[in-house]
């Protein structure tokens, strides 16, 4: 049984608090986030600057999450490191949007480019403490259902800021747009900061086997460098299995990553508006697939909905590279949020039944690293290979690889504890007996 580590009031406080935090944190995001493609390709980014503009945020948002650990372990106080990185991340936006002011040409290219990942070391450093917090004012009997309830919150802004930021992007003269986006970017990640101020902090402590996420640890006898990982990957094949198939698949994912809105605007004609839109889709349907998936997830296991989800999203690309209006782009980004909010629900679940109980922290650090890298290089590989044979291409080559991947995780992973799922059993009034 998991010790409660605040009292009761403390306890519901802390849960109340966090759900405010995260949709403010939501709203900040939402601002500007789907956009900086198009930021930059507005900036004169070519297909490759805009592959860095996705990769080398990706590499400095994960490389660092093993020091990160680290250092929250060393200082103890991680609500301080929290606000402190979160701070200057929600704090960059404000120079990113004006440089246009400063530069131009590659220049300005570049200057948004380290802005970016500068962002993603101030993310890399607060993501574990902020992980380590989230389990210990969480009580493990309700953490899945809180969770599920934040979720949905955090969909609610995720779905309602795009469209209002694209809108505003799209009636105001470059950069008019993204600058004020930035601004209430800014000011929404400061109320963020503000709830997430008020958030009880219980001592640090090295939780047991129950909750699998804390602070840098050193009781799974992990040696740093190649040797170690190497030894790591021997001792737990399980591990191996599930950590070499999601790179191959992330890498595949991110080849594309950062071409979408740009195909969206220059190849099939859509406007800046309509892309927040269609990115607003996504959350729609991401909010419906969550609870749909996680209820199959609890009977048949997370292998079989990785599985059924991963056709459908090795297939996303290819619908992409087939269509020719925006219109049709609606249509994929329905089925995308719902084929991702069950992929990434039994991805996590599965990452923690594949890691051991002792020393969960440090595979997890391992895993986000290694597959960070993948995703910091997918996107470099698509955006030169764009500017070679043209998007179309590099949307067909991400099909390859994901099918690729999706073959190597169910050949290779296994889940003991999922059960035979039929077609019938994705119906749900088939699943109760067939009451409406």
């Amino acid at each position: 049984m998991e010790q409660e580590r605040l009292s009761g009031p403390q306890a519901r406080r802390a849960l109340k608090m966090s759900i405010w935090d995260g949709f403010f944190a939501s709203v900040s995001d939402n601002f500007l986030g789907p956009f900086v493609a198009l930021y930059g390709s507005a900036l004169g980014a070519n297909n490759s600057q805009i592959g860095l503009i996705t990769a080398l945020p990706n590499l400095s948002a994960n490389i660092l999450q093993v020091p990160g650990a680290a250092l929250a372990e060393r200082l103890g106080r991680r609500k301080r490191l929290v606000i402190l990185g979160s701070f200057w991340l929600r704090f960059i936006w404000i120079p990113a949007a004006f440089v246009p002011l400063f530069y131009t040409g590659y220049r300005a290219v570049y200057v948004f480019i380290a802005l970016l990942t500068l962002r993603g070391i101030f993310a890399s450093l607060t993501v574990p403490a902020w992980t380590s917090l989230m389990a210990d004012i969480t009580p493990y009997r309700i953490r899945g259902s809180f969770f599920a309830i934040r979720n949905i919150v955090i969909n609610v802004a995720a779905f309602v800021v795009p469209i209002l930021a694209g809108y505003l992007i799209k009636g105001l003269a470059f950069p008019a747009g993204y600058q004020i986006g930035a601004v209430g970017a800014f000011l929404a990640g400061l109320v963020s900061l503000y709830f997430f101020a008020l958030i009880p902090e219980p001592p640090m402590v090295h939780v047991g086997p129950e909750s699998g996420v804390t602070g840098a640890q050193n009781s799974s006898g992990f040696k740093p460098g190649l040797k170690g990982l190497a030894e790591m990957f021997r001792a737990n094949r399980k591990f191996a299995a599930f950590n070499n198939s999601s790179m191959l698949w992330n890498f595949a994912v991110y080849v594309p990553a950062g071409l979408f809105p740009v195909f969206f605007v220059k190849t099939l004609g859509g406007s800046e508006s309509q892309w927040g839109i269609m990115t607003a889709l996504v959350s729609l349907t991401t909010m419906i697939g969550q609870r749909y998936w996680g209820t199959l997830a609890d009977r048949f296991g997370n292998r079989n909905i990785m599985v059924l989800t991963g056709v459908v999203n090795a297939l996303l690309p290819l619908m992409w590279a087939l269509i020719g209006a925006p219109g049709y782009v609606a249509v994929i980004q329905l089925l995308a949020g719902f084929g991702w909010a069950g992929y990434n629900l039994a991805n996590f679940n599965l990452l923690l039944e594949v890691t051991p109980d002792q020393g969960r922290t440090h595979f997890v650090g391992v895993y986000n690293t290694l597959n960070g890298l993948a995703q910091s290089v997918g996107p470099l590989v698509g955006g030169v290979l764009a500017d070679l044979a043209g998007i179309r291409f590099v949307l067909v080559l991400s099909l390859i690889l994901r099918m690729m991947a999706w073959y190597m995780f169910k050949r290779t992973v296994e889940d003991r504890a999922a059960r035979r799922i039929s077609p019938a059993d994705l119906i749900p009034a088939v699943r109760r007996g067939g009451r409406p």
